[in-house]
């Protein structure tokens, strides 16, 4: 009787220990399954982040005397030793319109030149507000138009004065509709409101 007992304990405590290390085994599975998941949503959250920085605009560009060229970061950096391939680079955007890259990277050295020449030019075209001298000026025609930006004379796009030596490529010597252009100014084609500078002297188109 007590031997029967005795087996049938010896029985039950055998099952206890085999569901326990089923058990142990889940648990430790579960670890291991919520370790990979952890790892798996930081290498993701990490590689979604890393996306999200967009390489800025860049290229080579002259204004005056000086070649810069603006890295995938936005930031300027000035050209000291231009070579040949430099000379395509855009001219009269004005690099205040940059911030500075840190001191040790603003001025680049020979071998960073050459290589910054090499980079394609800085597409300014669409936003004239890069470029140097290119706000409407309050500049008149004989007809008081051409102040500020808007649809003057029998133009179909808009348009203002800019100063001649705006080197917007939409910046031209000649209007649309073939009207005058006073001395020392150019016609800005398809300007935008916010091409508007100094204050107006024309009425509103």
């Amino acid at each position: 009787m007590a031997l029967t007992a005795f087996n049938a304990a010896n029985k039950d405590v055998g099952q206890f220990k085999v569901e326990a290390n089923k058990l142990s085994t889940t648990l430790a599975n579960a670890k291991h399954e919520e370790k990979i998941q952890t790892a798996y949503e930081t290498m993701m959250i990490n590689h979604v982040n890393k996306n999200r920085k967009e390489d800025k605009p860049n290229g080579i560009f002259r204004y005056k005397n000086t070649v810069w060229y603006v890295n995938k970061d936005g930031k300027k950096q000035m050209v000291q030793f231009p070579t040949p391939p430099c000379a395509r680079a855009t001219n009269g955007i004005h690099p205040a319109n940059f911030e500075d890259e840190t001191v040790k990277k603003l001025y680049l050295d020979n071998d960073d030149s050459s290589k910054a020449c090499k980079a394609p030019a800085y597409q300014g075209m669409g936003d004239p507000s890069l470029f140097a001298k290119c706000k409407c000026n309050g500049v008149v025609d004989p007809k008081n138009q051409g102040a500020s930006c808007g649809k003057w004379g029998a133009a179909t796009k808009a348009w203002c004065f800019v100063s001649s030596e705006c080197l917007y490529p939409k910046a031209l010597a000649d209007r649309e509709d073939a009207g005058q252009v006073p001395s020392y100014s150019k016609a800005m084609q398809d300007c935008k409101e916010e091409a508007n500078g100094l204050p107006q002297k024309g009425k509103k188109p």
